[in-house]
């Protein structure tokens, strides 16, 4: 699935033609030499911010499944003792 983000250019008066990208939407900054190199390296952080934030929602269900599951185990433990 595409997704767009709006980002903020900005040139860097320095002998490399430095370009700032910020990207406020994910929380991140990068930057490269010239347009073309500012936003490959763009797209790439987005690339990448957007994998671990898949992988912490990963994390987080199987957090979730493994204290619903040790909750369950808490409750019927007692009632097979019986």
């Amino acid at each position: 699935m595409r997704q767009a983000y709006p980002v903020i250019f900005t040139q860097i008066d320095d002998k490399k033609n430095t370009v700032l990208i910020e990207v406020p939407d994910l929380e991140l900054m990068t930057e490269g030499f010239g347009t073309a190199d500012a936003m490959f390296m763009a797209r790439d952080a987005i690339g990448v911010k957007e994998l671990l934030q898949e992988r912490e929602r990963v994390i987080y269900h199987w957090l979730i499944w493994i204290l619903m599951n040790t909750v369950v185990e808490r409750i019927i433990e007692p009632y097979e003792e019986m």
